[in-house]
């Protein structure tokens, strides 16, 4: 299958850091052999 892109618009609960979330994130992306480009932030409002 050729790569492609795909846009995720959303918000993720956590209870942890975001800098642990963000280094979690970006194994598990590794581990698949994806990667992630674009930005991530805490929200600005509680869900």
């Amino acid at each position: 299958m050729k790569n492609m892109w795909i846009d995720i618009e959303g918000s993720i609960e956590i209870n942890v850091d975001q800098d642990t979330f963000i280094n979690e994130f970006s194994e598990w992306l590794e581990s698949k052999g994806w990667s992630f480009a674009g930005v991530t932030k805490p929200s600005e409002e509680e869900k």
